[in-house]
């Protein structure tokens, strides 16, 4: 077992089980909403809406990748997932204002 010095096993246990909640559902959550709303911005900007899904589910795989990334490297994981919470709000708030003004 790893641990890290100074710290009690559950200390570290939790860390990582937060960790691995903010790379993976809350990661997932976070990007779905923004690729959902590029893919609305690009549709509503003339891209025909298939190419618009295509490129928007591009885009958001490799943002997917970056935050996962991002997940286990930041040292202040509160402020991570305060981001995603914003982050996640922010997008569907604009997907549900913006979804029906689609042609």
């Amino acid at each position: 077992m790893v641990t890290i010095a100074g710290a009690s096993p559950f200390r570290t246990t939790a860390t990582i089980v937060l960790r691995i909640g903010a790379a993976l559902p809350g990661n997932y959550a976070a990007i779905d909403a923004t690729g959902s709303l590029l893919a609305i911005l690009l549709a509503a900007a003339g891209m025909a809406r298939s190419d618009a899904v295509v490129l928007a589910s591009i885009v958001a795989i490799l943002a997917f990748l970056v935050v996962l990334l991002w997940a286990f490297h930041t040292p202040r994981l509160l402020r991570f997932w305060v981001g995603l919470l914003i982050v996640t709000g922010i997008a569907t708030a604009l997907c549900r204002v913006l979804a029906p003004v689609l042609p």
